[in-house]
């Protein structure tokens, strides 16, 4: 079970302001969304609550561990072992299988082969792709290769979830079957799941929605989730 807590955050990125004192939580299971404009500084923001970057100002907890009270390579581990990452283009690496690939976190943290490719089977399994786990990434499509990075986060069940554009690269079905996996999974862990996304689809299935634009951060209501309320 993981809770974010961001609080006062301020981010700037070469003297350019993106962010100024905003504050919010994701709970367990909970699953929010942050829309924007593109390079309005979503993905900085993530960055950010991953411990990659640093802000300007405020603080970022993670269950009871604040962030940047932490070195950088104590960050690094904390990362490694709490947070899951789902990248825009999934980033598999194209030179190991895909049973290779969502085992990878838990390789890194020095589980046996066995025991991490073990897991990596059962989760591939829950998400329709156990016989797709020999394959490489470049015979795969691209819903595969996102149910896979999705696998591949969600395999140390990490305290908290950050997806950047998970669906960009999909069509709207595909889109709704990945983002589908991706908030059920989540909440079936316990992880806190944040997302940015500029698909009003993707919003949709988040419990709650902000609007990151102007430096602020603000929440969308529940009955205003149109395309014109998500998109700039």
């Amino acid at each position: 079970m993981g809770r974010l807590a961001v609080e006062g955050l301020s981010l700037e990125v070469s003297a350019r302001r993106l962010l100024s004192g905003a504050s919010f939580g994701v709970d367990a299971g909970e699953c929010v969304a942050v829309v924007g404009p593109s390079g309005v500084g979503k993905t900085s923001l993530l960055n950010c609550v991953a411990g990659i970057d640093t802000p300007a100002a405020g603080s970022v907890r993670i269950d009871d561990t604040e962030l940047s009270l932490l070195r950088a390579d104590e960050r690094a581990g904390f990362r490694l072992r709490h947070i899951g990452l789902v990248f825009q283009f999934g980033e598999l690496l194209p030179e190991l299988t895909l049973l290779e690939n969502v085992a990878l976190p838990l390789r890194l943290m020095d589980r046996s082969r066995r025991e991490a490719e073990d897991r990596a089977l059962s989760r591939l399994d829950r998400l329709g792709l156990s016989h797709r786990a020999q394959a490489r990434p470049e015979l795969l499509s691209g819903g595969e290769i996102q149910r896979a990075a999705i696998a591949r986060a969600l395999i140390h069940e990490p305290s908290v979830v950050l997806a950047d554009e998970p669906t960009g690269m999909l069509d709207e079905d595909s889109t709704a079957q990945v983002v589908g996996l991706l908030v059920e999974t989540a909440r079936q862990l316990g992880s806190a799941l944040l997302l940015v996304t500029h698909d009003p689809l993707v919003a949709a299935a988040a419990d709650r929605v902000l609007r990151m634009r102007n430096a602020r951060l603000d929440a969308i209501g529940d009955s205003d989730r149109s395309a014109e309320a998500v998109l700039p």
